[in-house]
């Protein structure tokens, strides 16, 4: 028990920080030699808890962590300026959040496995805005669409 440093065989890894029970435990920052990182909690030797984890292309998540994936809340900002913030599961985005793509296209409300999925509300690059049902990244079902030029259509898409 205690800190210290550990580079791995392969020389592409390397953990600096808390250990118990011969396990990485606690907080600590493991790098790579590609230029990517991840500085936080660990438990039982595993990625799990609060930390924000960066990638060699300048790509950063920042938020919460089950056996290396992201799990929970957390806001990812990529390398193109890609931001969301919400709910992740399995490393993908999965329940309530806001994304804004890099274009400048902005959705808020439910995911599923990383698509749009559920009720959310939609503004395109146009000003337009889609609110209403979303199934697999696609608006469909029942829909209100307000126009930039201030028409307003509600209905049913498929």
């Amino acid at each position: 028990d205690g800190t210290g440093t550990y580079v791995y065989d392969n020389k592409f890894f390397q953990y600096q920080g808390e250990w118990r029970n011969n396990q990485k435990d606690g907080c600590g920052t493991f790098t790579m030699a590609d230029g990517g990182s991840y500085e936080g909690e660990f438990t039982n030797g595993q990625i799990t808890g609060q930390g924000t984890r960066k990638w060699a292309n300048g790509s950063v998540y920042t938020g919460t962590f089950v056996d290396g994936e992201r799990h929970g809340h957390g806001v990812f900002i990529g390398a193109d300026k890609t931001h969301y913030e919400g709910e992740w599961r399995d490393n993908r985005q999965h329940g309530e959040g806001c994304l804004t793509t890099a274009s400048g296209v902005r959705y808020q409300g439910s995911f599923a496995r990383h698509r749009y999925h559920g009720q959310g509300e939609l503004t395109d690059l146009k000003g337009d805005v889609y609110t209403g049902a979303f199934e697999q990244g696609c608006v469909h079902g029942h829909a209100t669409v307000r126009y930039s030029k201030n028409d307003v259509f509600e209905g049913q898409f498929v």
